[in-house]
């Protein structure tokens, strides 16, 4: 040995602490937005899948219904309901007999599981197939529905 200690210098871990920093800056926002987009995907499917019975019902029997239970779903809140993403309410509407619905899927605020998607918050779907958001950062729907 020629008597130098071998080690990392001030400046070696400072750049490698540097570039660790960087790469989490990246990586964080990307992953976040990654399973947003993930459990809004879940909240989508919760409202077809809705839609889909609420189709059924009418069907049979010439009106749409509030009560999902009743139109074949039972507490149907994503793949884990007690882990999902958004709950899932139907409004229906008419004179009388109930001609039109609309399904809507809101994030959900369980003791277990905080969501929140400021950017498509609420997504909603008619008896039409109209595909709709309440937000108040998003102004086209299509953005919250590909």
């Amino acid at each position: 040995m020629n008597g130098r200690n071998r080690g990392f210098s001030l400046i070696e871990l400072l750049t490698v602490l540097t570039m660790i920093g960087i790469i989490a800056a990246v990586a964080i926002p990307s992953y976040q937005n990654y399973v947003k987009k993930g459990k809004r995907a879940e909240g989508r499917i919760a409202l077809l899948t809705a839609a889909q019975s609420e189709e059924r019902y009418f069907t049979a029997n010439n009106t749409y219904t509030t009560d999902l239970t009743s139109a074949g779903i039972v507490s149907y809140s994503g793949t884990n309901p007690g882990s999902a993403a958004y709950t899932i309410s139907v409004v229906a509407g008419g004179a009388g007999i109930a001609t039109s619905f609309t399904a809507k899927a809101t994030p959900s605020n369980t003791a277990g599981n905080v969501f929140s998607d400021p950017d498509c918050n609420i997504l909603t779907l008619n008896q039409n197939g109209v595909k709709s958001m309440e937000s108040a950062t998003q102004t086209d729907p299509a953005k919250c529905w590909q």
